[in-house]
């Protein structure tokens, strides 16, 4: 119940009603919420297909745990946050046959990507996190933008608006008329574990 949760809940829901699902429930919990029981029975109640679950990784960790317990067998959906290793590790089977959707990987074998990634490999002695390669990269468009025109918040997006094909840590980065990143994306499901 936050602004990335009700953004991610809009956007699902308006896609796929447009491709003709329908939508029997929407519940929310608070960020650092340690009980959903509630909201899970009560969507699953409803008998769905499948549950959506936008969220940060200790929340959702607590979501499929809890789900398990209450032994509810339903698909469950995510976003890319679920792709966070603390998941796995803390929710360990209760994980098992999530289906979540991530940016397509960038080709390792991009010389900018394989940079950043030798680079933070030595820096931090692990390989790099979720978004640490987004991240970066955010923050060096974000710093191009306000080089070309201006750092009020106006001059950056109208900046950014004009981004393309940026050479970045997460592969090439251009924005659409709206302000999104184009990038293709690829689902990931939880198995044995992994």
């Amino acid at each position: 119940n936050n602004a990335y949760g009700t953004g991610l809940k809009t956007v699902f829901e308006d896609s796929f009603q447009k491709l003709g699902g329908k939508i029997l429930a929407s519940e929310s919990f608070e960020q650092g919420a340690t009980d959903m029981r509630s909201q899970l029975n009560k969507v699953y109640g409803l008998k769905p297909a499948a549950i959506y679950i936008p969220g940060y990784p200790p929340e959702m960790t607590i979501l499929v745990r809890q789900a398990k317990e209450l032994r509810i067998k339903l698909q469950f959906l995510s976003v890319q946050a679920f792709d966070d290793p603390k998941i796995l590790q803390t929710a360990k089977d209760a994980a098992e046959g999530v289906i979540f959707s991530v940016p397509k990987p960038p080709d390792s074998l991009d010389l900018v990507v394989n940079s950043f990634i030798t680079k933070y490999k030595q820096k931090f002695n692990r390989d790099p996190g979720v978004t640490s390669d987004t991240g970066y990269d955010a923050l060096k468009i974000i710093v191009w933008a306000m080089n070309q025109s201006g750092i009020s918040g106006p001059e950056i997006q109208h900046q950014l608006l004009k981004l393309k094909d940026f050479p970045g840590a997460a592969g090439v980065t251009t924005f659409d008329e709206n302000g999104d990143v184009i990038k293709k994306f690829v689902f990931k499901k939880i198995e044995n574990q992994q």
